[in-house]
């Protein structure tokens, strides 16, 4: 892992959470303080696909469209789009049929 990769994924750690592989803490779901830190480092010139795709690899228990969407920054729409996209190409997989969609990143992106 290239060291901006790894200082990105180690963000994701609260003072309190237990490291579990990949920096992400070991319950899946990343503390507020590491949501806002993964904001301020993304480029202004980030897309809105490559901010899905950075919240996504953060994805270890089942996330609704519109939680992505907030932590992305942008339409539940457009992350729907791109969400649907990403599980055709196998980085995260739907969970569930009902409502809300639900997405968790794929075991193979592990």
């Amino acid at each position: 892992m290239g060291a901006s990769r790894a200082g990105r994924m180690s963000m994701y750690m609260g003072e309190h959470d237990t490291e579990s592989a990949g920096g992400i803490p070991a319950n899946g779901v990343p503390s507020d303080k590491a949501v806002r830190q993964e904001r301020e480092q993304w480029d202004e010139g980030k897309t809105v696909k490559e901010r899905i795709y950075e919240t996504t690899l953060t994805l270890r228990e089942p996330t609704p469209v519109s939680v992505v969407a907030d932590r992305a920054e942008c339409t539940p729409a457009s992350a729907r789009r791109h969400l649907r996209w990403f599980a055709e190409i196998g980085i995260v997989e739907p969970v569930g049929e009902g409502q809300p969609a639900q997405f968790q990143r794929s075991k193979a992106v592990a």
